[in-house]
């Protein structure tokens, strides 16, 4: 018998509920769809496509954050490295407390490997070279200022990357709300539509759904054997899972692709895709996973293997 899984994928849980709301749209009053309706449906998908939107805008502003951070930390590290060589001229080679009161406090001569040690660090120097005039060189900019300056901005990149983890955290949880939410009603109206349409109905097509009176949809699928062929062409070898018919196959570039996106095609063994044809970016791994589909559905989809297309 086949089965209507509840994907869970954003994008790909949005294109079942968009099915199901358009088949809302044709057959919901005449069938008496009571407790799932087109509007509630419809209500959901665009909480989850909101929270979704704003979810990965956020993660984007993130990655700008971290960008900021981190080169404000190299500033840091750069600058704390020629303080510790100035010192050295003046101080023995080994940690002792006039180390310490120069800022190094943790029995050891080393810039601190962690970013917060090194904010910590930039602090204390900023304070010893005001009082300390004698270890000043400005030609090398070894000065209190400049120690208060790289403070400062290590500081500020950090209380915004702290503050966006909040924020990215707070925006997931709404995302992850309004997934189970178009999730529950998925199922709601799946069992509904149970009650008014026989396992055999063929109006459950009109909904997206497989027909539960359906032969059953294709096994697991093993993962596909990918070749570079050159001049932007890849092949796929793979064997189609018990009861399919043919293969979907589906791409993902990481940092590019928040989901993955599926090829158009019906493919059979061994298929040739063309780059150009299939819009692949060149000389960058793609992940590739490969699915089996019959009359009653699609099947699960393979573990993902990588290749870089030439």
């Amino acid at each position: 018998m086949a089965a209507n899984p509840i994907p869970t994928k954003v994008a790909e849980l949005l294109l079942m509920a968009e099915d199901a709301a358009d088949g809302l749209t044709q057959l919901g009053v005449t069938l008496g769809v009571a407790q799932n309706t087109e509007a509630k449906v419809r209500a959901d998908i665009s909480a989850l496509r909101t929270t979704q939107t704003a979810y990965e805008a956020e993660r984007a502003d993130q990655s700008v954050r971290v960008a900021d951070q981190s080169l404000e930390d190299e500033n840091a590290k750069a600058w704390l490295t020629k303080y510790r060589r100035r010192l050295s001229f003046f101080l023995p080679d080994s940690w002792t407390p006039q180390w310490g009161e120069a800022g190094f406090s943790d029995g050891s001569t080393a810039v601190p490997k962690t970013i917060g040690g090194r904010q910590e660090l930039l602090a204390s120097a900023g304070t010893f070279l005001t009082a300390n005039t004698q270890y000043v060189d400005g030609t090398l900019d070894i000065q209190g200022t400049r120690a208060e300056y790289l403070y400062d901005q290590l500081s500020e990149a950090r209380n915004l990357v702290n503050a966006g983890t909040a924020t990215v955290e707070t925006k997931k949880q709404a995302r992850d709300e309004a997934l189970a939410a178009l999730t529950k009603r998925m199922r709601g109206l799946l069992d509904e539509l149970a009650q008014l349409l026989s396992p055999t109905d063929e109006r459950w097509y009109v909904f997206g759904f497989n027909a539960p009176g359906d032969p059953a949809t294709p096994e697991d699928a093993a993962p596909p054997q990918l070749s570079a062929l050159g001049d932007g062409n890849l092949q796929a070898i793979f064997t189609l899972p018990r009861r399919a018919d043919y293969a979907h196959l589906w791409v993902q570039q990481d940092g590019v692709d928040p989901e993955p996106r599926r090829l158009d095609g019906q493919f059979q063994s061994p298929a040739l895709l063309s780059a150009g044809d299939f819009n692949l970016p060149l000389n960058t791994p793609l992940q590739f996973t490969l699915a089996g589909v019959n009359p009653a559905g699609t099947g699960p989809q393979s573990s993902p293997v990588t290749v870089t297309i030439t």
